[in-house]
């Protein structure tokens, strides 16, 4: 999964307009209000819908930031 497809879920999952987004010099649950634990967990699960498998919990849980989620999907 690239960062591109990555955001737009984001932005979907956080229903955020994608340039709501694009002024976020670090796009993470630090930074925007709108990423909670509740969304946090729609995130995780529309990534693994989106993957096609499950995602480790404890890593999962952990993976509070763009670049978290990309290491994540990219581990095999």
């Amino acid at each position: 999964m690239d960062e591109k497809v990555l955001l737009s879920l984001l932005t979907r999952e956080l229903e955020l307009e994608p340039e709501d987004l694009a002024d976020e010099e670090e796009i993470s649950m630090q930074t925007l209000p709108e990423w909670d634990s509740l969304a946090h967990t729609r995130i995780i699960l529309a990534l693994e819908k989106a993957i096609g498998r499950a995602l480790p919990a404890a890593e999962a849980s952990q993976a509070d930031s763009l670049a978290a989620l990309l290491e994540l999907v990219s581990q095999p």
